[in-house]
């Protein structure tokens, strides 16, 4: 009967880990119910691979796009012998099951307390954003990074708090392979060995210390400095030429999130603030400052509440936080250093969210935490007749939010470009095709071959990317025109009938290239206009 209390024990965990298995696979399921099309950035990569080969340990040789090798590998596997929209789907697919693989890693830190609150709290958050619904099945190496990261981090808590050899050895495993599939993993790699460090040094000494943890310390050092190593030449032999290129070639789009010595300090200061905007984006923090944007003036003082705002809710996290996910909060503070070193120096630019997707997993797991000891405090301080009501109505709450994320996920729609490509076929008019340079990576796989197309730019990669080549090589000047008008002059020197087709994004004047198509024999019409994108035919 002594072994009962354990068997049961351990009965609980397996149970408690199946649940959330069951709830990644309802997650997984809900994604694929809306297997949307690509967008342009999407369109891009996906070009390398359907229909043909993509060279590995090279840049690809379309629209300057660049990707680790394992993915490059994976992908040509799944992607062979499929055509454009099968080859979307395979895509699409791997990303999501490296996206719930991280998620089902990042799920065993609620296991051995069983921490039902900041599970639910993990759950909801997963759920209720469309973030994660985007980016889980985005054609890109995005989840790869999220992976990479989620196993980074937990195995290195495991050696921070293990002796056991097969700590050290399933550590340096994963830090080897991680860079194979994430150019991101060598700055994680080191965030976390110097976590080790100061988690054995610091946090561990005292009489808290267990007897003998810190007399292995040579060999986590030794560990924890040949896996820096390991990522650290992997990126510098392999990873560091591709990703160079790809910065190279859209120069002017990073730039704009690199600090510059010589420019404004204002400017500079709001480079480096992006940051922990960027890490609060799991919990919604894009669409709160779209909010504050729309609904406040738009100035220094907003820039600053919301710049502000941003880091005290993220000290606030780690505070709440640090009590069950202290070495998780280490890593998260030596991320943000590291980083801003990185921008300084010019080689990790602040431009994008999306490109600090592979951190998320350190604030899913920190906000989770972080919520739990909020909503353990104000257990605390009701009375007991009520918690049971409160925490059922709590629980209702968050299950209505994540089922209204579950919702707007599966019915979300991106720009539609099929529905053109059909009303053009059905038609059957042998009439040219206009394309706005956005919509031509994916109207190149798409379309039927038979078609004649008009203002097509050059795909093949280069040292400028794709669309800045034509403005460097266009006659006219850029402004105060649309920069891609010239294009459309291919269309006004055609005779008879045209279609084109415009994406329908802000600031895009399309009245300025119809009128230069229209002239006194020529009159174009809106033929369809789908989620994102407009159709004209003009005769």
């Amino acid at each position: 009967m002594t072994g009962t209390p354990a068997v049961r024990n351990q009965a609980k965990k397996l149970g408690f880990l199946g649940l959330c298995v069951l709830i990644i696979a309802a997650f997984a399921a809900l994604a694929m119910l809306n297997l949307r099309e690509p967008w342009s950035d999407e369109a891009m990569l996906a070009f390398n691979f359907v229909g043909q080969d993509a060279p590995v340990l090279q840049p690809l040789p379309f629209y300057e796009q660049a990707a680790p090798i394992g993915y490059v590998l994976l992908v040509r596997s799944a992607t062979a012998g499929l055509d454009a929209l099968a080859a979307f789907e395979a895509m699409r697919v791997l990303s999501l099951g490296a996206f719930c693989l991280g998620l089902m890693a990042l799920s065993t830190s609620f296991v051995p307390r069983r921490n039902w609150v900041a599970a639910a709290l993990f759950f909801g958050v997963v759920f209720a954003n469309p973030w994660f619904w985007q980016y889980a099945v985005e054609i890109k190496h995005y989840s790869f990074e999220f992976l990479a990261t989620s196993l980074i981090v937990l195995s290195g808590r495991k050696l921070a708090l293990s002796r056991r050899p097969g700590a050290a050895v399933l550590y340096l495993v994963i830090c080897a392979v991680a860079p194979v599939f994430a150019f991101t993993s060598p700055l994680v790699v080191v965030a976390t060995g110097l976590a080790i460090l100061t988690y054995r040094l610091v946090i561990r000494r005292g009489p808290v210390a267990e007897e003998g943890f810190e007399s292995d310390l040579r060999r986590v050092v030794l560990v924890t400095g040949l896996a820096v190593i390991v990522a650290a030449a992997f990126h510098v032999l392999i990873n560091r030429g591709l990703v160079q290129y790809q910065l190279a070639a859209y120069q002017p789009f990073y730039s704009s999130g690199l600090v510059d010595p010589g420019g404004s300090m204002t400017e500079n200061i709001k480079i480096l603030t992006r940051l922990p905007e960027y890490l609060l984006q799991p919990l919604g923090q894009e669409q709160i400052r779209l909010w504050m944007v729309g609904t406040f003036a738009d100035g220094f003082a907003l820039y600053a509440a919301i710049a502000l705002g941003s880091f005290a809710v993220l000290l606030l996290i780690l505070l709440l936080s640090f009590r069950s996910a202290p070495f998780v909060g280490l890593v998260t503070v030596i991320v943000l250093v590291l980083a801003g070193v990185l921008n300084i120096l010019g080689m990790l630019a602040f431009s994008a969210y999306r490109h600090f997707f592979f951190l998320s997993p350190l604030v899913l797991l920190l906000a989770a935490f972080a919520g739990e000891r909020v909503v353990g405090w104000i257990a605390r301080r009701l009375p007991s007749d009520r918690q049971r009501m409160v925490g059922l109505a709590g629980l209702v709450a968050l299950v209505v939010v994540a089922s209204v994320g579950a919702w707007n996920a599966v019915h979300r729609r991106s720009p539609e470009l099929l529905p053109v490509i059909d009303e053009i076929t059905a038609a059957d008019l042998s009439a040219p095709v206009w394309l706005y340079p956005s919509l031509q990576p994916m109207t190149l796989m798409v379309a039927p071959a038979d078609w004649e197309l008009l203002g097509v730019l050059d795909n093949r990669s280069g040292e400028v990317a794709w669309t800045d080549r034509h403005l460097l090589a266009a006659a006219e000047p850029s402004e105060p025109q649309p920069k891609f008008l010239p294009l459309i002059d291919q269309v006004a020197d055609h005779t008879g009938p045209v279609w084109l087709i415009f994406p329908i994004v802000p600031g895009l004047d399309m009245e300025a290239y119809v009128a230069r198509v229209q002239d006194g024999e020529r009159h174009c019409t809106l033929r369809l206009e789908t989620n994102g994108t407009q159709l004209f035919f003009c005769q």
